[in-house]
């Protein structure tokens, strides 16, 4: 005997059986239509000859000898008129295991292949038995534990494209019943075991297997949510950064298109733009193919699109669909550059899609068949709802791409001006691309400029160093004598020797000041002032507050940033920055006429 729960560990023991059904036709035999009533004893007969319908069985042979009485008993639940429409089938939870099948139901089977094995896409092992744990829980005791974890079957068509289906039961046919022996479940047992869902092992202590009985059948429905489930694919497929992907992501992707487009053989692709060159380059290495360029790294927008497309994709940022490649080539006569490139590699229609941030164009998106006309502007309206996606990887891609470049860059140059950035731009993604392909060796590009001329010049304030020395030593003269005045005083009113002694260094610096002003001089004279004359002052203000006036008026003439007198200095400063700032904004407005005249690069600095 092929018994249903052979093989299959569960909590709960099956066995398909009629008895709900029956009951709902045997209320129909007090029903004052005739049709239903004689529809009633036509059922109720069966359960006559066939006792096993009622009682319940797992004896999958005797089922299948019964299969003509079971298509009359579930006609009025799969009426022929739905048949074709409707995608359901009668049986037991959790198993797979059907008796009955709609007509559409069959259709999708046997489209999928005889060696297609039908499982729950999400919802094998230790998770079933839990699962089937907490029917238990929700039918049998009556506790609110809903467990609203979807279901869902994968199908190939019979194009091999696969699609979705989400699976829901209609167990209204069902009862559950506790085997002689089992140990009921406590509220204690149900606070413990909500709180261990991962633990399989005690699910199991308080469910043995086969320790609860259901008896009945269950109505699964399905639900075809290919696109749902493309657009939800599509968004985990991005969730990672372009650069990290593998051949094997792009694959994933590739399937994500042909589910969500329709298209069985649909090919992805991907040309860069890189608007300093007007051209498209390949992305990230050779993971991702370019079916414009074909078989170049990079090539001039121009020279892969024709005029109209350029004008489409590149100024205004609009797809392009090329239903029939073979057409569109017949018709320019072989010199629209797109329809030659898909020509030659043999795909038939190709939709050419740009994305854009803040209409900035980052590239260009390559879907490509090589069916005729099944890519088209009407298949294209498919894409809006994924765009969104596509634009937020490009981006994310595009950072870690520019942060790889810069760490090249630094890593295989001396520092470089922005105005050349570009250049250098090139030759990183160039050696990223070799060093992507396993190049044991990859070489950083030499960087030449050819027929480029740079010219120097320079403006100078004649005598203005002399100048700056005269102010200098002003500043410091004036210091100086009003440190010479406070001494003096002091001196006068307490004759130490202390102040005899710093009267004569006072002395000695003004007249190296007059004699020969050198490059330490003004460092020499600020310590001196700082480090011996500050100290006296302060001191003898506390001392004799008499001075207090004098020494306070000294202090406020000193500069709070440079910590010096700052007269003849700062007049000297602002003459120059004037002279500077006039000089600055007539060649800033001279440079307008000069860039008119013939476009370059312009850099200007300022020292003093």
């Amino acid at each position: 005997m092929k018994d249903l729960n052979d093989f299959f560990e569960s909590p709960i023991l099956l066995k398909i059986g009629f008895h709900r059904l029956f009951e709902y036709y045997e209320a129909l035999l007090t029903d004052s239509n005739p049709l239903r009533k004689d529809r009633a004893k036509e059922i109720l007969a069966l359960k006559s000859s066939h006792p096993y319908l009622e009682e319940g069985t797992s004896d999958l042979n005797l089922l299948e000898q019964t299969g003509a009485q079971l298509d009359n008993l579930l006609e009025d639940l799969f009426p022929k008129m739905l048949g074709l429409n409707e995608i359901k089938a009668a049986g037991v939870p959790y198993r797979n295991y059907y008796f009955k099948h709609s007509e559409r139901f069959k259709n999708i089977l046997s489209n999928a292949g005889s060696d297609f094995e039908l499982t729950v896409e999400n919802m094998v092992g230790d998770d079933l038995y839990v699962v089937a744990c907490t029917m238990i829980l929700q039918f049998y005791y009556g506790y609110e534990i809903k467990l609203n974890k979807p279901f869902f079957y994968q199908i190939p068509d019979k194009r091999g494209i696969m699609r979705h289906y989400k699976l829901l039961y209609n167990a209204d046919f069902t009862d559950i019943f506790i085997n002689e022996g089992v140990k009921p479940i406590t509220q204690s047992d149900f606070d413990e075991l909500i709180d261990n869902f991962e633990n399989v092992e005690l699910w199991k202590e308080k469910f043995p297997p086969r320790s609860y009985t259901m008896k009945g059948f269950i109505i699964s429905n399905l639900f075809d949510v290919t696109q749902d489930q493309s657009l939800s694919n599509f968004k985990s497929n991005l969730i990672g950064d372009f650069k990290e992907i593998s051949q094997e992501g792009i694959q994933d992707i590739t399937k994500t298109f042909q589910s969500l487009m329709g298209v069985p053989d649909i090919e992805v692709g991907f040309s860069e733009y890189i608007e300093e060159e007007d051209s498209f380059q390949l992305l990230f290495g050779n993971y991702m193919n370019s079916f414009l360029l074909n078989d170049c790294d990079s090539q001039t927008c121009h020279h892969a699109l024709c005029d109209h497309s350029y004008e489409e994709l590149i100024s205004k940022r609009r797809l392009v669909a090329i239903s029939d490649v073979d057409r569109c080539y017949s018709r320019s006569k072989g010199q629209s550059p797109q329809c030659v490139a898909l020509h030659s590699q043999g795909y038939k229609s190709a939709l050419l899609i740009p994305i854009a941030e803040e209409n900035k164009l980052i590239g260009v998106l390559e879907l490509v068949s090589k069916q005729p006309k099944v890519l088209n502007t009407v298949t294209a309206q498919r894409l809006d709802d994924v765009m969104p996606f596509i634009v937020s990887a490009l981006q994310r891609a595009k950072r870690e791409e520019a942060n790889l470049i810069e760490a090249i860059i630094q890593q295989e140059c001396t520092a470089i001006h922005p105005s050349v950035h570009w250049k250098f731009k090139s030759a990183a993604k160039k050696f990223i691309r070799q060093r992507k392909t396993d190049d044991a060796n990859p070489q950083f590009d030499s960087i030449k400029f050819d027929q480029v001329y740079p010219l120097f010049g320079q403006i100078d304030i004649q005598g203005s160093s002399e100048a700056r020395n005269t102010a200098t030593k002003k500043d410091l003269c004036l210091q100086l004598g009003m440190v010479q005045k406070l001494v003096e005083q002091f001196n006068e009113s307490e004759q130490l020797p202390i102040f005899e002694q710093l009267l004569q260094v006072i002395e000695q610096h003004l007249d190296d000041l007059e004699r020969d002003f050198r490059v330490d001089s003004e460092q020499q004279i600020s310590n001196f002032l700082k480090e011996e004359i500050d100290p006296i002052l302060l001191f003898q203000k506390k001392k004799f507050p008499e001075f207090a006036k004098d020494i306070d008026a000294y202090f406020q003439r000193i500069d709070p940033v440079l910590n010096v007198f700052y007269v003849h200095r700062k007049n000297y400063d602002e003459t120059v920055s004037k002279v500077n700032a006039h000089m600055a904004d007539y060649l800033d407005s001279r440079q307008v006429d000069a860039q008119m005249m013939y476009p370059h690069y312009f850099e200007r600095f300022k020292t003093d």
